[in-house]
């Protein structure tokens, strides 16, 4: 083929995206609960791919699922044990104040008080993972590169060039000092495919708002760090409950969904497990799995499952 024909017919295909652009104009400002409008500038605005970060969305709530549950469930043991802790101690110091002279009664007040104040801090620990694990914070760390960036001047406002084809989605993180509290922020918002536009990133379209154009619901706080898993705070809350003689708390049973039918032997034949079967995950070796199955237990490979690779 021709040379010139050649470029001419890269240009085509390379020319809607290089040349024909439309400007996105916006502002990011907070509202706080005093009415004052606070306009945030130096922020850094991204444009990704809308695609890979709706695929890179799924891939992290599959990937935390279990986290989350599983620390949903040891928060629901805490609080319960709190509960009965916080009853303990005020029992203890009415009988105290009964019986002001009992030694027995006033070391077990302070056992009591002992195990609530361990337990408020403890409380603090969980409330801090499941923050973390739902807020937007992993999302942002696992999106790909972006196609644009923009930065806000000092009235919040930001302009960023996109090509023309494509979906796109317009994402941004901030902070700010309010009074001796730092405040956290994110967005990431769907933008309008005709033209161009003017975006607001502002109080009700955060990740954790329900915003009209808002693409990722994460209701947890931000930046809150990335500390002890749940498994590993579940061994911090045993040793407390032990030292207490509290329930324990138990490791809830993990289950995996098929993606692909296996078959099972039986010693008549075999039968199929189909594609969306639940089943209780017991343990996990490298590229393979042992799931619990009426039929007994099962190894089957990885990618038969919904489970991270």
């Amino acid at each position: 083929m021709n040379p010139l024909r050649l470029t001419t017919l890269a240009l085509l295909v390379l020319l809607p995206r290089m040349i024909c652009a439309r400007e996105i104009n916006g502002q990011v400002f907070i509202v706080t609960r005093g009415g004052q409008s606070i306009k945030l500038g130096l922020v850094e605005v991204f444009a990704f791919e809308r695609g890979d970060v709706e695929k890179t969305i799924r891939e992290v709530d599959r990937k935390m699922k279990n986290e989350r549950e599983n620390i949903a469930d040891l928060q629901r043991t805490v609080e319960a044990a709190y509960k009965q802790a916080k009853e303990g101690q005020d029992a203890a110091f009415e009988q105290e104040l009964k019986h002001i002279e009992n030694h027995d009664l006033q070391t077990r007040y302070e056992t009591a008080s002992r195990l609530t104040y361990e337990l408020i801090a403890f409380k603090a620990s969980v409330a801090s993972r499941l923050n973390y694990v739902n807020s937007s914070t992993s999302y942002f760390a696992a999106f790909p590169q972006p196609v644009a960036k923009a930065k806000t001047d000092a009235d919040g406002n930001f302009s960023i060039r996109l090509p023309m084809l494509g979906s796109f989605l317009i994402g941004a993180t901030a902070k700010r000092l309010a009074g001796d509290k730092t405040e956290y922020y994110a967005w990431l918002v769907s933008t309008d495919p005709d033209g161009m536009q003017k975006l607001t990133l502002s109080n009700d379209n955060l990740t954790s708002e329900r915003g009209s154009n808002s693409v990722l619901y994460a209701p947890g706080e931000q930046g809150w760090p990335d500390t002890s898993s749940a498994s590993e705070l579940r061994e911090q809350y045993n040793k407390i409950a032990q030292q207490y003689g509290l329930h324990q708390a138990e490791v809830p049973p993990r289950f995996i969904i098929l993606t692909k039918a296996i078959s099972i032997a039986l010693p008549s034949g075999s039968i199929t497990v189909p594609v969306g079967t639940k089943l209780q995950l017991i343990s996990q070796d490298g590229a393979n799995v042992r799931i619990r199955h009426p039929a007994g237990d099962q190894i089957i490979p990885i990618v038969a499952t919904d489970l991270p690779q």
